[in-house]
């Protein structure tokens, strides 16, 4: 009687401290019944439907909680779960008070002493804040793709400079192939064979040295060979390089303009879900259990783990942090929600703190509930990044369009790189006679700008002889910066970005900031990125001035021989005039000689021909 009445105390102990977890779980632990209805919720459950109290729902369907468009599906769930399997759905809940939520719930079936199931157990998240994130990630890849579909001409994306992986539309309706017979084309497919030595090498120029552009024939589905100017830049993406590029045809801009616009294809990481690191401590911040996730993550045993500190475990300190959530809902006696560094662990978390109470109502512990959050705060910080350098690009190479002329676009793109990139000075060169010549500045008012740099001499004569981006984060300390205007204005960063078709230098755009800038490698592909679209830009615009002096020489000789044609006309008119003179003398004449009874002899010069 002894032992038994020992082992109905710990039971009842065990089942007041599963309780006291379940009861503390920051998600929704609920019991259904078979028809529906509701026979047991958590507080936290009973929150998430918005109800005061478990006797307002207690008994009764919770179909009428779950949105119309869901229903038939967890009903399914529910007859599915109550006949042995287990499911998992994502619907959307209206809560009693009308907050519309989307939740995820996990369901197995609940079963009595023997094999009878008599209900369903769930546990069910909250997931509004990641369907909210996937959202805006579908967003933005529907407004990446709507970029790359407005791009004047053909979009690709190769694997390995080999396999067609991605395109845009007006690859479809240009070449007449369909999205299945261009999916995993090769790239040299599109070219005759007499071109594909030529383009099988600049293919390896790219995947080598970073970008090439070349001009060959396409030939379309029906056999037709169009030209094309095809661009092409090398892109590292999760250990695979990828070769991306834009093709504009060239039959009628070879006379009018080339436009081309270049888009980053942002391939972001949705995170379906973030692990949960769940422990038990006790007052003494012991921890007494800890589950598999957080014995995984830490990767220490579990029977090491038990019995010591929580803040040596996470932080590697000898007592509790300040701001420690435990500590707080200590004092406050309920659950504390807090985001911390945890130190040691080189992470942040999301920390839920829940007081753990005896039977006695006494303080003995917490349950301690950890999201790792590093992951979410990485992808926002990547997709802020890619937004803002996507919306300044195509800020760039949207306005040069409209401005062709080489002066308007070096006006738009001070502006432009000006406003987004905030450097102290901003300088734009153009490559003429064998130097660089300064167009434009900002600040206009700005003093220390060379008009004029010769070729390997400081950091922007460098740059535009090595044809490559250099960078400098002290100038004062750095042996390549011998030119002292930019010293003297109070510069300490400088980035010199050249600008070139090819191998050809066609200019160099100068940054210059007062503050001190690291140049990391995500910052230097955007400068990269950048000087392609400006290059890209710059080069349609000098074409377009060629064009439009060629054209201008045109309208010249147009007038030169239209007023050496209305001379000849003039002339001849008078020819005409004279020969009816003649005509009307020769008339008289004959007149004359009829009337005194003579016949003329000769032909009549009058006659028709």
């Amino acid at each position: 009687m002894e032992e038994r009445r020992r082992i109905e105390e710990e039971l009842k102990r065990s089942e007041e401290r599963y309780r006291s977890i379940i009861e503390t779980d920051p998600e929704c632990v609920l019991i259904l019944a078979p028809d529906g209805k509701l026979l047991e919720m958590n507080p936290a459950g009973l929150a998430m439907i918005e109800a005061d109290s478990f006797e307002q729902v207690a008994g009764r369907p919770v179909y009428p909680l779950i949105a119309p468009q869901h229903r038939d599906a967890f009903r399914e769930l529910v007859e599915r779960v109550c006949s042995g399997d287990t499911g998992v759905l994502e619907f959307e809940m209206i809560g009693l008070k009308g907050t519309l939520r989307w939740l995820e719930i996990h369901a197995v079936p609940l079963r009595d002493g023997g094999e009878r199931i008599t209900g369903l157990l769930a546990v069910t998240r909250d997931i509004t804040d990641r369907k909210r994130t996937e959202k805006e990630l579908s967003q933005e890849k529907a407004f990446t793709d709507a970029v790359i579909n407005s791009l004047p001409g053909i979009f690709y994306v190769y694997e390995e400079g080999q396999r067609l992986i991605k395109w845009n539309r007006t690859l479809e309706t240009r070449t007449g192939y369909s999205p299945d017979e261009l999916l995993n084309k090769h790239a040299l497919d599109w070219f005759a064979e007499e071109e594909r030595e030529r383009i099988a090498t600049e293919i390896n120029n790219v995947m080598g040295k970073g970008e090439s552009t070349v001009e060959a024939n396409l030939v379309l589905k029906d056999g037709a060979r169009v030209p094309y100017v095809l661009t092409g830049t090398r892109l590292r993406s999760e250990g695979r390089n990828y070769l991306i590029g834009i093709g504009i045809e060239t039959t009628k801009l070879r006379q009018v303009e080339e436009e081309l616009r270049k888009a980053e294809q942002e391939w972001s990481n949705t995170f379906d879900s973030i692990s949960d690191f769940v422990s038990v401590h006790d007052r003494e911040f012991r921890i007494v259990k800890a589950n598999k996730a957080l014995v995984d993550f830490l990767g220490i045993a579990l029977e090491e783990l038990i019995g010591r500190r929580c803040y040596e475990v996470f932080h590697g300190t000898d007592r509790p942090l300040l701001n420690c959530p435990y500590i707080e809902s200590m004092r406050l006696k309920k659950t504390v929600t807090a985001e911390v560094e945890y130190t040691k662990l080189g992470i942040p978390l999301l920390v839920t703190s829940s007081p753990l109470f005896n039977g006695d109502g006494d303080l003995i512990g917490d349950v301690h509930f950890a999201k790792d959050v590093s992951g979410i705060k990485a992808a926002e910080e990547q997709i802020r990044r890619k937004s803002e350098e996507l919306s300044v690009l195509n800020q760039i190479t949207r306005r040069s369009q409209e401005f062709l002329r080489i002066d308007e676009f070096i006006e738009t793109a001070l502006e432009a790189v000006s406003s987004f990139l905030g450097p102290d000075i901003t300088m734009f060169y153009l490559f003429e006679n064998g130097k660089l010549h300064l167009k434009g500045h900002r600040p206009e008012e700005e003093g220390g700008v060379v008009e004029e740099k010769e070729l390997g001499v400081c950091l922007c004569g460098i740059a535009a002889m090595e044809k490559e981006p250099v960078y400098s984060t002290d100038i004062h300390r750095d042996a390549r910066c011998t030119l002292g205007e930019c010293k003297r204005a109070g510069v300490s960063s400088f980035a010199a970005i050249s600008l070139r078709r090819g191998d050809e230098l066609l200019g160099l755009i100068g940054l210059a900031w007062k503050e001190k800038w690291s140049f990391d490698e995500g910052e230097k592909g955007f400068f990269e990125t950048l000087g392609a679209g400006l290059s890209l830009a710059l080069h349609n615009s000098k074409l377009y001035e060629e064009v439009r002096q060629h054209a201008g020489a045109l309208e010249i000789k147009v007038e030169e021989r239209t007023e050496e044609l209305q001379k000849i006309i003039n002339l001849m008119a008078g020819r005409e005039v004279r020969m009816e003179e003649l005509k009307e003398v020769i008339r008289q004449l004959r007149e004359q000689i009829e009337t005194a009874g003579f016949t003329p002899v000769a032909d009549d010069p009058l006659r028709e021909g």
